[in-house]
């Protein structure tokens, strides 16, 4: 997961919606 890694990056390219799901 390497949105969990890099949420700033996944951040720009999903929504702030789809970031907090990762986050849990």
């Amino acid at each position: 997961m390497r949105s969990v890694i890099d949420p700033k990056r996944h951040y720009k390219k999903s929504d702030s919606k789809t970031l907090p799901k990762y986050f849990q």
